[in-house]
């Protein structure tokens, strides 16, 4: 293995090459990286943001910043990885990894493209911002703790899983399996899928425009409105608003459909 600790890992238009195992440990405030591990790659730094270009690792990778956040560009990992901003920010333009990959930052996590092989899990402290999130044959899970999921793309091979403390706003989620979105506030789907159960809660309102199971259904509006557009449940339907309306305008449901409003239906 190989080891390099300094007071500066700045590589600028060229690339760090490692036969082996590779830890790095130092501070990049003005640098940008650029990696190629044929085995693992441990990336850390002690103060600052860490930022890098471009990133190759045959092995696994894990990109640590304790005091700053983590800016990645191209990252290209052919087992595990793990990024985590300890006190600032993810952002992540391109990443590929071909076993799990998990971000984690106590801030905000901005994707732009993450594909894992089997699990992929993003959890911000705050917002989660995702354009496509694809877990290919595992578990994709979002998490925005005190803040808002907003997701343009997710695609779980298995369970698809979003939890947002204030909004969860996505334009489409795909499971093979379940899928469960749960919002402190509101929960926004413009097309969500499950090839088994799908579990919608809103603390407020539930706008759901399409919604395919292929078993149970099940959407909660806690003290606001629920509005799906289209439902078609290959099991049974149960639908809450016990502070709102329930508002369904094409419903099939191969099972018992029940809805329990507090208001109108």
């Amino acid at each position: 293995s190989a080891c390099l600790v300094g007071s500066e890992m700045c590589i600028r238009d060229r690339f760090l090459s490692a036969p082996a195992d590779l830890v790095m440990v130092g501070d990049s405030a003005e640098g940008v990286l650029n990696v190629q591990a044929d085995e693992d790659l441990d990336l850390s730094n002690t103060t600052g943001d860490l930022n890098a270009d471009v990133l190759d690792v045959g092995g696994d990778l894990t990109v640590t910043s304790p005091s700053g956040d983590v800016n990645l560009n191209q990252t290209s990992v052919g087992g595990s990885a793990t990024v985590t901003s300890e006190t600032g920010s993810a952002d992540i333009e391109q990443f590929t990894a071909g076993a799990d990959a998990s971000v984690t930052a106590a801030q905000d996590a901005d994707i732009e493209s993450l594909t894992a092989g089997n699990d992929a899990a993003v959890t911000a402290g705050n917002d989660a911002t995702i354009t496509d999130l694809t877990a290919t044959a595992g578990d994709a899970v979002v998490e925005a703790t005190a803040g808002d999921a907003d997701i343009e793309t997710l695609t779980a091979g298995t369970d698809a899983a979003v939890t947002a403390g204030n909004d969860a706003d996505i334009t489409t989620v795909t499971a093979g399996n379940d899928t469960t979105v749960t919002a402190g506030h509101d929960a926004t789907i413009t097309t969500a899928t499950a090839g088994n159960d799908a579990a919608v809660t809103a603390g407020n309102d539930a706008d759901i425009d399409t919604l395919t199971t292929g078993n149970d259904a099940a959407v909660t509006a806690g003290e606001g409105d629920a509005h799906v557009h289209r439902l078609d449940a290959g099991g049974d339907l149960l639908v809450q608003t016990p502070g709102g309306n329930a508002d369904i305008d094409r419903l099939a449901v191969d099972g018992i459909a029940s809805i329990l409003s507090d208001g109108d239906i």
